[in-house]
């Protein structure tokens, strides 16, 4: 009942039909909103007791990943020492591209050496 008068009291006071239609949507979003909250929070009530039984999710053993190759292999790379020379290598291979076109050995091998690079 409340809410029929909250439209009344609206459209008396609206001077366009988008005024007027624009307070409707706002109180029926209102009240959709209302409901949901109100259907969330009797859910959260009713699940409580669920959670205090036992009768959940049961407590998991959390255990840390165990290292493996690829693990050790990106180390290796992640050495900074690793990392200067796979730039000074990759840089050599495009210099030596572009001085000598054609070769595709010398950009084969910038092209691995930055491949390990941003992969590491």
């Amino acid at each position: 009942m409340a809410t029929l008068a909250t439209i009344a009291s609206i459209r008396q006071r609206a001077q366009t039909p988008a005024v007027l239609l624009l307070g409707v949507l706002l109180i029926f979003a209102w009240l959709r909103f209302a409901q949901v909250s109100y259907i969330h929070a009797q859910t959260a009530v009713e699940t409580k007791p669920i959670v205090e039984r036992g009768l959940g999710p049961k407590p998991v053993e959390v255990r840390p990943p165990t290292s493996q190759w690829l693990d050790e292999v990106a180390e290796f790379f992640r050495l900074p020492v690793v990392n200067v020379a796979l730039i000074a290598i990759g840089l050599i291979g495009i210099f030596f591209e572009f001085k000598l076109p054609g070769t595709t050995f010398p950009g084969a091998v910038a092209a691995i050496c930055f491949v390990l690079f941003f992969w590491a």
